[in-house]
């Protein structure tokens, strides 16, 4: 009697071993399954990516004044994916790099200053059959020129004046997120002086 009890006891273990070594193996595939799904997943956010490029604002030292209007131009390209631009494209910070080209002074509150008026947007829906699209921004300038030293700009010469940083918004997937991009604002003599 012994001896049946320990065949069923051996047996008992032999069955209930096999049960758990299919529960883990059947988990394990589903472990490596979901974790393969994922890793796809990853490698198409990955190449889903959206692309700004900007090229540099160029002002001449003639077109400086008070209350003028300027337009910049975001190039957006997408490798890949479903993206939605949105309108509520923003000036994030503007930060100006020049310390004599401007003229300040606060007692008037005098200072220059880079707004946007407006954002246009050619293509809103990007996908694989439509992958490029151009955002333009209509800016509002007060930078009024420091006379002097503005004077002392040589034909050819460029310098850097004003670094803005825009954010730009859009829907993948159902969210709404946004991205960075810097642009230049440059100041040179083109036109000869009088």
């Amino acid at each position: 009697m012994s001896n049946f009890n320990n065949a069923q006891i051996i047996s008992g273990i032999v069955v209930g071993g096999s049960i758990i070594y299919g529960i883990g193996n059947y988990f394990g595939q589903l472990e490596q399954e979901r974790e393969s799904i994922q890793q796809e997943k990853n490698e198409i956010e990955k190449q889903a990516e959206l692309v700004l490029t900007v090229t540099p604002m160029r002002l001449d030292v003639e077109e400086l004044d008070m209350d003028f209007s300027m337009k910049d131009k975001i190039k957006v390209e997408i490798t890949g994916g479903n993206f939605v631009l949105q309108d509520n494209c923003i000036i994030k910070s503007v930060k100006f790099t020049d310390d004599q080209f401007l003229y300040r002074d606060k007692t008037i509150d005098l200072e220059p200053k880079i707004g946007l008026k407006n954002c246009f947007i050619a293509n809103k829906i990007l996908n694989e059959n439509q992958t490029e699209s151009w955002i333009e921004l209509t800016l509002d300038l007060d930078l009024v020129p420091n006379g002097s030293k503005i004077g002392s700009i040589e034909d050819g010469e460029i310098f850097n004046i004003a670094e803005i940083t825009y954010e730009i918004f859009y829907r993948e997937q159902g969210i709404v997120k946004s991205e960075f991009v810097k642009n230049i604002v440059e100041l040179s003599r083109t036109k000869p002086t009088n």
